[in-house]
């Protein structure tokens, strides 16, 4: 009787993992589906370069190249890294004394459809610390 009851709790367990797990959409979509774009391409000269690494607990790290994200609409939680100089800091930690340090920050934001988000980080003091920013928010000719 015991064995029953524990083998159904174990099966229902496993059932509602799996609709949990069913439930996380994939954020990245395709041109031809609604979307926003989550734009990481050059800032103006006053923010620090910046890239998505992880967007709904997807890590999308492993292309440092690609700038350009097209998600789906609706609330996102995002990592998003910058590149932060030498120049753009003084008194960093030696393990930190590289050309250049990146550290991550967690963000919120609500994509609208048809709308580009053009992304980076804005240096709050010299000690490296940031922010990440949208700059400029448009309507997204893709």
């Amino acid at each position: 009787m015991f064995k029953r009851v524990s083998v159904l709790l174990s099966l229902a367990a496993i059932l509602v993992s799996g609709l949990s797990f069913a439930q996380q959409s994939n954020p990245f979509v395709k041109a031809s589906e609604p979307h926003g774009i989550l734009d990481f391409a050059r800032p103006p000269n006053e923010l620090v370069p910046a890239r998505l690494v992880v967007i709904d607990g997807t890590n999308v790290s492993g292309n440092a190249a690609r700038t350009s994200f097209w998600v789906s609409p609706g609330v996102h939680e995002i990592v998003v890294a910058a590149s932060i100089s030498m120049e753009d800091s003084v008194g960093l930690r030696p393990s930190r004394s590289k050309e250049s340090g990146e550290s991550s920050k967690d963000v919120t934001i609500e994509v609208k459809e048809g709308m580009r988000y053009k992304i980076a980080g804005r240096m709050l003091d010299k000690r490296g610390n940031w922010e990440p920013v949208v700059w400029k928010e448009e309507a997204a000719t893709d």
